[in-house]
């Protein structure tokens, strides 16, 4: 019988993805900010910067000097299907309780100590709880 391999991340995958959550977060974020943020030498973070833009995940605006998520983040993100069959199953649900309760219902997915939001059904109601599909909540 063999014992479960542990394997140790590779350094330059785990570091450009700590780096497009980070950019994610911020929304919009400075080259400082990502050394100061993610305890990168500058060499490393001038490549991964680089290479992340080149390939669309990062985008760079010249002027404001600001890095923000790219196009190919929005096209990969939506190609996520983890939770669909769970979404199929609960939006009657969520439909049927909405119309009895008239109130907004969510269903989340606990991820860490925090909340993700699959899916929503929305009250008519003017006044509700603003949400999307994504977001994130502390628990």
């Amino acid at each position: 019988m063999t014992s479960p391999q542990t394997t140790q991340p590779v350094k330059s995958a785990d570091r450009a993805l700590a780096l497009v959550e980070f950019v994610a977060a911020e929304r919009a974020t400075s080259f400082t900010a990502i050394l100061e943020a993610l305890d990168l030498p500058r060499s490393s973070a001038h490549g991964l910067l680089q290479t992340l833009t080149a390939s669309g995940w990062l985008e760079h605006n010249p002027q404001s000097k600001q890095y923000s998520l790219g196009l190919r983040a929005w096209q990969v993100g939506p190609q996520y299907r983890g939770h669909h069959d769970l979404e199929n199953l609960a939006k009657p649900v969520m439909d049927r309780l909405v119309r009895a309760v008239g109130e907004t219902v969510q269903l989340a997915r606990l991820d860490g100590v925090e909340n993700v939001y699959i899916a929503i059904s929305e009250s008519e109601k003017e006044m509700r709880l603003a949400s999307s599909v994504g977001s994130r909540l502390l628990v």
